[in-house]
């Protein structure tokens, strides 16, 4: 298994220049994958990751065998089945994604809460 995270999140040092997109990441793990050896490879993506595998999935579609992802999108409300997925949809985005959005916009501030706080409640043998 191999792991990367998009620069800029998780354990990834942030890029030095502006204009790392996540089409270029996408690229980058690609090019990871292939000096490991490997000519194909499944690919799980959340959040941002979401999107990038979307773009791998199109880049190389020769490598990328299947994708798996936590964050899908839905188009039109034309049958009574997509528009109950569109009010679930919003239903999550409404009430229960705010620690997505707190990721996508202060990723850094929940990077640091969670290396101060993780260790810091688990000191008696537990997560808070």
């Amino acid at each position: 298994m191999v792991a990367p995270s998009i620069p800029g999140f998780g354990f990834s040092p942030a890029p030095e220049h502006p204009g790392l997109g996540l089409r270029d990441a996408g690229q980058g793990f690609n090019d990871l994958i292939a000096q490991l050896g490997y000519s194909n490879y499944v690919f799980e993506g959340g959040d941002f990751g979401a999107f990038t595998l979307r773009f791998m999935a199109n880049d190389f579609p020769s490598s990328v065998r299947a994708i798996h992802t936590n964050f899908w999108f839905a188009a039109g409300n034309d049958t009574a089945e997509k528009k109950a997925y569109i009010e679930a949809l919003d239903y999550y985005d409404k009430s229960i994604a705010g620690y997505r959005d707190i990721q996508q916009t202060r990723p850094l501030q929940l990077a640091i809460a969670m290396t101060v706080l993780v260790p810091w409640g688990s000191q008696d043998g537990y997560i808070i």
